[in-house]
């Protein structure tokens, strides 16, 4: 503690004012300082911790149905081109036929995730979920065919819209705080 003290009172001189103060006086404000100190120094940096999170935990009292990036009209429109192109590997209720996704299946690929907030697809912004459609997964490593030959831009964002329009609050409102860092 001898060399934070000494830091203290070189920086700080007011600090080592010591006229008609007993060494155990001294110590104890020296103490106290530095235990301030050590305080602030922790308090900042839960601050900034949960300041680049991002994830703030919703509080009870917090607004539900948020606004959406997409309109109901395309999520509608979604579902029924998900059902088309995409239900049979990500389940008819995007839940990927209740199969564990996180293990490889016989043919050594993972299986298909879910996409109903229950998987990893909430982590990736916008524009990763459109590429991962139009392209496929084989630039991921992955075994999802492209469908850029089969669906127009209009289609996958409302493909997008629909699987999103299953996601909890929770879910969504971190996926839109994740966007909105990423656009800064």
């Amino acid at each position: 503690m001898k060399p934070l003290f000494d830091f203290l009172h070189a920086r700080f001189p007011a600090l080592a004012r010591h006229r008609g103060r007993s060494a155990a006086a001294r110590n104890a404000r020296a103490n106290m300082i530095a235990a301030l100190g050590v305080v602030g120094l922790v308090v900042g940096a839960i601050v900034y911790a949960v300041a680049i999170s991002g994830n703030p935990a919703p509080s009870a009292d917090a607004p539900q149905n948020i606004p959406r990036w997409w309109t109901q009209a395309q999520a509608e429109n979604g579902a029924q081109i998900y059902q088309e192109h995409c239900a049979e590997c990500h389940g008819k209720n995007a839940d990927a036929n209740n199969i564990n996704w996180r293990e490889k299946a016989a043919d050594g690929n993972y299986p298909p995730p879910p996409l109903n907030g229950t998987a990893h697809t909430w982590h990736h912004d916008l524009g990763a979920l459109r590429r991962t459609i139009r392209f496929g997964g084989a630039p991921l490593g992955g075994v999802m065919p492209e469908f850029q030959s089969a669906l127009s831009p209009e289609e996958i964002d409302a493909v997008i819209a629909h699987f999103q329009s299953l996601w909890p609050e929770d879910i969504y409102r971190r996926w839109e705080a994740r966007e909105k860092r990423r656009r800064q």
